[in-house]
């Protein structure tokens, strides 16, 4: 269950205060959304998947919007994510044959891989060449991780701790 009344939309992590109203049932929590760029509206949450209920490090809510027939889905991403959830750096890196491939960055420094990884709530493990040419690339593999197998210097691997 959510105890704080921060959270992001999408992947801007813009802090919006809103109302964070606990129900009976664990698998559910209702909140007032606001300023979304439409309308104010309700709407009730299911919580679809909790990645990491350690709130003090970091904790992910993926869940899906019941509200009429709207087909999306809302990212909730709750105070205190921490960078410092990931192995690495290791030699070898993810590719294709282990991993789904989801998005790639160029000109972002380490950090700034790691928090984007941590703001597409399938991403678990990341490539990253550092240098005026960086590239971060970010993975969808299992949970945990497995051993990276491929190498191509001068390229890291990153996995996100489960």
């Amino acid at each position: 269950q959510p105890n704080t009344t921060e959270w992001s939309f999408q992947s801007n992590f813009m802090k919006m205060p809103n109302l964070i109203q606990n129900s009976n049932d664990n698998s559910k929590f209702s909140t007032s959304l606001k300023d979304l760029g439409y309308d104010n509206y309700q709407a009730v949450l299911n919580i679809a998947e909790i990645t990491q209920e350690d709130i003090q490090t970091k904790f992910k809510l993926h869940v899906a919007n019941e509200m009429g027939e709207a087909d999306y889905k809302v990212i909730l991403f709750m105070a205190n994510m921490s960078i410092d959830r990931f192995s690495g750096p290791y030699e070898n890196i993810w590719s294709k044959q282990q991993c789904e491939f989801h998005v790639w960055y160029i000109g972002e420094s380490l950090t700034r891989c790691k928090n984007l990884c941590l703001e597409w709530y399938t991403c678990t493990a990341l490539n990253y060449k550092e240098g005026l040419d960086s590239e971060c690339i970010l993975w969808t593999c299992p949970l945990p991780a497995p051993s990276p197998k491929s190498t191509q210097s001068p390229y890291k691997g990153y996995a996100l701790i489960p």
